[in-house]
């Protein structure tokens, strides 16, 4: 951060898209593997936010966009820890814009559905040999996102085909709709099966060096 500020005198727009999930089964991983989803995913974006908003304050303007998910709410399976950061950093974002905002400072989530053409979206469908389907937006309507949510200063944008808000809306008010849609549509069975096909590489790997 004091690097970019000195280079290019002060950070107007901090983009916090970094982030992933290891997609395994929340007990077999080590708690140290469930502490560095976090720390990717949320805390990660709020340290760059502590660095940023000095200067920003200074200044009296900037925005902070940070990338969010719906697995949170849709209860995607195997994602415990990834869905506990995603919604962590959709608080954060409401609490920052609320307090900054009066100060020139602005915040943005992005609440992302399946992305088709990059990401963890993407893998899974390469991993299972399935076909992306209608429900996934393609990877550009991530970016337009960020560019609509900075140049009409969006507190909350889904970026989801079909009716994303009402979708996330209906979870809230119905916690086990998501857990049903997940089996109905195969999401759950699936994800089991990629486990598994991991599994299987990671000890293919391991007897080949041993």
């Amino acid at each position: 951060m004091r690097a970019v500020e000195q280079r290019h005198g002060g950070i107007d727009l901090l983009v916090n898209n970094a982030g992933g999930d290891p997609l395994r089964e929340f007990h077999t991983m080590t708690i140290e593997e469930n502490l560095r989803t976090l720390q990717l995913n949320l805390i990660a974006p709020v340290t760059l936010t502590h660095a940023a908003l000095p200067g920003m304050l200074l200044r009296g303007n900037g925005h902070i966009v940070n990338i969010s998910a719906m697995a949170g709410r849709v209860s995607f399976p195997f994602t415990e820890v990834y869905a506990a950061a995603k919604d962590g950093l959709i608080g954060f974002t409401r609490v920052l814009r609320a307090d900054y905002h009066p100060r020139g400072i602005s915040a943005s989530v992005l609440i992302l559905g399946a992305i088709r053409g990059a990401g963890q979206g993407q893998r899974m469908l390469d991993e299972s040999g399935m076909k992306a389907s209608g429900l996934m937006a393609p990877a550009g309507a991530v970016a337009r996102g960020v560019v609509k949510a900075v140049t009409k200063d969006k507190a909350e944008l889904v970026i989801q085909p079909g009716p994303g808000r009402l979708i996330r809306a209906l979870m809230d008010y119905f916690p086990a709709l998501g857990p049903a849609l997940n089996r109905a549509a195969g999401a759950t069975a699936t994800m089991q099966r990629i486990i598994e096909q991991r599994g299987e590489a990671e000890n293919i790997s391991a007897n080949y060096l041993q």
